[in-house]
């Protein structure tokens, strides 16, 4: 704590020595790093200077980004033995979010800085510290890669929480929560329940009391929205054992915030939208809402907040209006739920900065067109469609003056600070020949850089140009080279079954009895190769029944499993199916052939036109040094069906392949 009130201290001095005149952020951090303080208090305050410097927009991330590349990090590295592990993964991390708060084309860089981040920070020995980490490359992935692997960057964070020495039970909560968000939106209803028993077994073994009623309310925040969604599918015979899950989760959400004397609680949760979600819940999951369930949950939105009528936010009175129209229109009170609306319009249209409502309104036309279809006033609906379409207009233009104001905005300060400049240099008289000089050579400077960059953006786009029709020539003879290869497959399986069948069976029609038996095992080898070759399920059977069957097929030891889920596989194309055939069996028979595992499993998934195929398996390869075709082959099927390939070898033992294929 000391450090720290230190290193404010030099910072805030700094600030004062140059407030008289505006210095650059890279001036103040070359000025903190030239200060007599110790490594650590330095890196403290540099820090510090960068965290409030270089947080207005992407041109301040990447000012802090150059900071720490000439500046910072070759100061830690003169000082590596100086500085604690802790301290110098710390500087890891602030560079990581400026690189990957920059867009998702940096979302790389931001992640192998995270990745040294967690080296030193296992050096040291802080498992917390790595947690974070984790937590920080899970956020990235869930704004610009894969929501899976964000999931498992949790998990990771939640390990190693599990494993600091400080208390970090809150910490897990939070990994756990981001877990069940992101299952939720990938509708995986089996995992958020495995997240829910998690959660529990959390709280069952709770070391620091204080943290339960935190937990304990992000629990039933989960648990809320999971049986909400589950109720929206669910048949006659589950609805009520759901319902009562759901009045559970949503009252002992509500008891706990009304009874608990955890001051954190009571500043992370408002109340009032909590009432409202179980109002919400009376008219939305109910066929038939009690009146009086709704209007109680209504009135306890602003009875926290002791307020009267006059004094209560206008959005909220909207959110009530809007919740009781609902609810009369699922009693099949259409009239007075159409009147209640265009009475709360006419409202907004009266009320003084109630223009900024523009959601609501769409909200609530939204319910009258519903309402106006369901009772027939057809021609009221189309009126109440094309109203919304001038309000997504009209909340387009205002996002348009709103980033025309800024733009504004940034204008005016650079003619103010342009006029400051002009003031001082009229009263620097003696300056004046050497600012011209300095313009003109900075004009020279600016044009010249501008035809070499146009020059170098020609260059590159040509480049690019070249690399495509290079790509592009190299997928068509993959594919020609496919297509040829299935050709050839095809034609000697058929050769193989109406051919050399055809022949072993009149050869054995005319042997004896004993002889015939041993030609019949042979045409029956003959018969199996044929269809591995061509398998003819593909003329009736879609990719997932004909992987099935190969699966099946491999009977003894090691095991071979498989797993999909329950989709329309009849989206595959039957060209991309084939390709997906080719790679699993060659991936399998790999597997069987040369991993020495006990098990192989076989999980195939299509979710949202993206389809995903792991083979894993818990051997360990032996290859005795040889380099087979296999791999490039599967390489190729990928590359034909614009496919991505990937194969790793797990810590625990045995080899993951993940075929991944957007249709």
């Amino acid at each position: 704590m000391k450090i720290v009130l230190i290193s404010l201290f030099m910072v805030v001095n700094v600030f004062i020595a140059n407030a008289k005149e505006k210095v650059s952020t890279g001036d103040k951090v070359a000025q903190v790093l030239s200060l007599n303080l110790s490594p650590s208090e330095v890196v403290d305050s540099v820090l510090e200077v960068i965290y409030l410097e270089c947080d207005g927009g992407l041109e301040g991330f990447a000012e802090g980004e150059v900071i720490m590349v000439e500046k910072v990090i070759p100061f830690i590295k003169n000082h590596a033995k100086q500085l604690p592990l802790k301290k110098q993964s710390e500087v890891y991390i602030m560079y990581a979010k400026l690189c990957g708060r920059q867009g998702k084309e940096r979302m790389g860089d931001a992640q192998r800085l995270c990745d040294s981040a967690i080296g030193l920070a296992r050096k040291a020995g802080d498992w917390n510290r790595m947690g974070r980490v984790y937590e920080l490359k899970a956020l990235f992935e869930e704004m610009y890669g894969d929501s899976r692997r964000a999931f498992e960057y949790f998990g990771r964070s939640i390990d190693c929480f599990r494993k600091s020495k400080e208390n970090a039970e809150v910490d897990i909560s939070r990994s756990l929560f981001n877990q069940a968000n992101i299952l939720l939106r990938l509708s995986d209803y089996d995992g958020i329940a495995r997240v829910i028993q998690r959660y529990e077994d959390l709280l069952n073994h709770l070391k620091n009391p204080v943290n339960r009623d935190r937990i304990y309310f992000d629990l039933l925040r989960i648990k809320d929205v999971y049986f909400g969604e589950k109720l929206k599918g669910a048949g006659v015979s589950q609805k009520k054992a759901l319902l009562d899950s759901l009045n559970q989760a949503e009252l002992g959400a509500i008891a706990l915030l009304e009874t608990s004397d955890n001051e954190e609680l009571r500043c992370y949760i408002d109340p009032t939208w909590l009432y409202y979600n179980r109002a919400v819940s009376f008219v939305e999951y109910f066929d038939h809402p009690s009146i009086d369930s709704v209007e109680y949950y209504i009135s306890k939105m602003t009875e926290r907040k002791g307020l009267n009528r006059e004094e209560i936010d206008f959005e909220i009175q909207v959110s009530q209006q809007s919740l009781r129209a609902s609810m009369w229109a699922k009693l099949g009170q259409y009239e007075k739920a159409w009147t209640m609306l265009e009475e709360l319009l006419g409202q907004i249209q009266v009320t003084p900065n109630s223009k900024n409502l523009i959601i609501n309104r769409i909200d609530i036309y939204e319910d009258l067109k519903k309402i106006s279809e369901t009772s027939g006033r057809y021609k009221e609906a189309a009126a109440y469609g094309d109203s919304i379409r001038q309000l997504e207009h009209q909340r387009y233009d205002m996002q348009l003056a709103e980033s025309v104001k800024d733009s504004e905005a940034k204008y005016k300060t650079q003619e103010t600070a342009l006029a400051l400049s002009r003031s001082e240099a009229r009263r620097a008289t003696t300056l004046a020949w050497f600012i011209g000089v300095a313009a003109l050579f900075l004009l020279s400077s600016a044009i010249f850089m501008f035809y070499a960059a146009k020059q170098r953006r020609r260059r590159m786009a040509r480049e690019v140009e070249f690399a495509k029709l290079r790509a592009d020539i190299g997928k068509q003879l993959t594919r020609q080279y496919i297509e040829g290869l299935e050709n050839e497959r095809n034609r000697m399986a058929n050769e193989l079954h109406d051919g050399v069948c055809n022949d072993l069976l009149a050869v054995q029609m005319q042997l004896p009895e004993n002889q015939a038996r041993m030609l019949d095992a042979c045409r029956e080898s003959v018969r199996r190769i044929s269809h591995e070759l061509m398998p003819p399920e593909f003329a009736y059977a879609n990719i997932d029944e004909v992987i099935r069957y190969f699966v099946n097929k491999q009977s003894g030891s090691p095991r071979v499993e498989y797993f999909s889920s329950a989709c329309d596989w009849s989206e595959v194309p039957d060209a991309t199916a084939l390709e997906i055939y080719r790679i699993v069996q060659e991936a399998v028979g790999n597997a069987l052939k040369h991993s020495g595992a006990a098990l192989i499993t076989v999980d195939m998934n299509l979710s949202r036109g993206l389809l995903r195929v792991e083979i894993r398996d818990d051997g360990k390869y032996n290859t005795s040094g040889k380099r087979g075709q296999g791999l490039g082959s599967m390489r190729r099927r990928a590359s034909s069906i614009n496919g991505d390939l990937m194969i790793e070898n797990l810590g625990t033992g045995g080899t993951r392949l993940v075929l991944t294929v957007q249709l």
